[in-house]
């Protein structure tokens, strides 16, 4: 098949549209990381992989310059912690050159890091949460294994994990939230079985060997409603 020479460019042309700036040859270096991340065919490079790696990376220095002026973090820190601190919360970098604007990093992982060192900060406007954070918020008690069980049932995994450490994102704690709504607003249509004793004016064994009988099937409220149902209550639907 003939080769569209349209769609392909020097590897001098894409380090140009990458932003170096060499009078004569690449350095043999650059070129071949420019043919290994972005290959066409016959030693030239693909024009579209380049446009495409530029619209969905972002260099290091943008995200220097913003955890600088956000985070009080002087710049010979940052350049001297970043690909540990990167590397901790499993971000990957593409390195083009050894040189901070020549290294990038996704924008999905920008975000992320960017969370993180304002995290790190107690910046006002992080979005991220630790377990015992989401506790507090959610009014719960304080037992991390149960909320462990919160946060399988409802499939959220941590936005940034730092080995042990564990952070979730401001929109999973709203998911929680509104799953903890609808589950206590369910929860209005049971009656515990010591209130449906006092109700019926019998004894609470009468009342079991009853339900028993009738194979009425009763429940503890899940953890993420202990917010309003303490304890370890058991719970029926009401009957009427």
């Amino acid at each position: 098949m003939k080769q569209n020479i349209n769609q392909y460019i020097t590897p001098f042309e894409a380090a140009k549209i990458i932003g170096f700036s060499y009078a004569g040859n690449l350095p043999l270096e650059l070129e071949q990381k420019l043919l290994d991340n972005f290959s066409g065919e016959n030693g030239l490079v693909s024009e579209d992989k380049i446009n495409e790696f530029l619209n969905n990376y972002i260099s290091v220095i943008e995200l220097r310059d913003e955890v600088v002026e956000k985070c009080n973090v002087k710049v010979h820190s940052f350049e001297s912690k970043y690909r540990e601190m990167l590397e901790k919360i499993g971000v990957i970098l593409v390195f083009l050159s050894n040189r901070a604007n020549y290294i990038y990093l996704s924008k999905e992982d920008y975000e992320k890091a960017l969370e993180y060192y304002l995290k790190l900060s107690k910046h006002p406007d992080s979005n991220l949460f630790t377990k015992q954070e989401i506790i507090e918020i959610l009014e719960l008690p304080n037992h991390r294994q149960p909320m462990d069980g919160v946060l399988s049932t409802y499939n959220i995994e941590p936005y940034v994990q730092t080995g042990k450490g564990a952070f979730y994102h401001r929109n999973q704690v709203n998911e929680l939230i509104e799953h903890q709504n609808k589950t206590i607003e369910r929860m209005n249509d049971y009656i515990s079985i010591e209130e449906l004793t006092n109700e019926l004016g019998y004894n609470k064994s009468s009342v079991l060997a009853w339900l028993k009988r009738k194979e009425v099937k009763s429940i503890v409220p899940p953890f993420i409603t202990k917010k309003y149902f303490k304890g370890s209550k058991k719970y029926i639907l009401k009957l009427c």
